[in-house]
């Protein structure tokens, strides 16, 4: 049996959400593989130093000065010229609903200040995974509210977009898991691809018999232990 856990982080740091944190949790799960939100394309160039680091990349290279961990790439690879172009337009419809929704700003507002002050636990919660969830339907909500045809279009191609992305990082772990043992691994991902992962994995879907054991609730569990 391997163990995944999985860890819901932001890119850049945020007040709670920094290195230090981040650092701690990889020693205090010690995993033998950490899966990171990287495509195979960018692997080399982040960790040659070619790339700007993201809140993870940058602590992951802090821990592997002192110890020796495999860390593997599990993202979707597309080329950068679709990639940029996917994230820029997805850039003008967020600023687009952010225009037109006060309760949207609030709830973005609100996220950004739970994750300053309590940090990875709260991205790690059902009260993250439910702020999340409200600002989707919020966005939706305000897009069909501008009757906005080519702005919804342009929604459902950045929604489906991330939910081949997650398919891809889940397939990878247990293509990865079926022909290399190990005990206890780590699984970085943005916070808002938490409930997209949890739901597919408890659904059973992309399993393919493989015998993974997930661990959602990392922060929960090591609270229980400590009481």
């Amino acid at each position: 049996m391997s163990l995944v856990t999985l860890i819901g982080t932001c890119h850049q740091p945020n007040g709670m959400c920094n290195s230090n944190e981040l650092y701690n949790i990889i020693l205090q799960i010690n995993p033998d593989v950490i899966f990171e939100e990287i495509p195979q394309r960018k692997f080399n160039f982040i960790y040659q130093g070619e790339t700007r680091d993201s809140l993870e990349t940058f602590t992951i290279k802090r821990v592997l000065k002192s110890k020796p961990i495999l860390h593997i790439p599990v993202d979707m690879d597309i080329d950068s010229i679709s990639e940029i172009g996917l994230r820029n337009d997805y850039g003008v419809i967020y600023n687009l609903i952010r225009e037109h929704s006060e309760e949207y700003c609030k709830l973005l507002s609100k996220f950004a200040y739970m994750a300053d002050q309590i940090g990875f636990p709260f991205l790690n919660s059902a009260q993250g995974i439910d702020l999340s969830e409200r600002m989707k339907a919020l966005e939706l909500a305000v897009l069909t509210q501008l009757k906005d045809d080519i702005a919804l279009e342009v929604y459902k191609i950045w929604l489906d977009f991330n939910d081949m992305r997650v398919d891809t990082m889940i397939a990878n772990i247990y293509s990865y898991a079926s022909v290399h043992s190990f005990k206890n691994a780590l699984f970085f991902v943005g916070a808002e691809h938490r409930k997209p992962i949890i739901d597919k994995v408890s659904n059973g879907e992309l399993k393919n018999g493989s015998t993974i054991i997930w661990e959602f609730n990392h922060f929960k569990t090591r609270e229980m232990t400590m009481n």
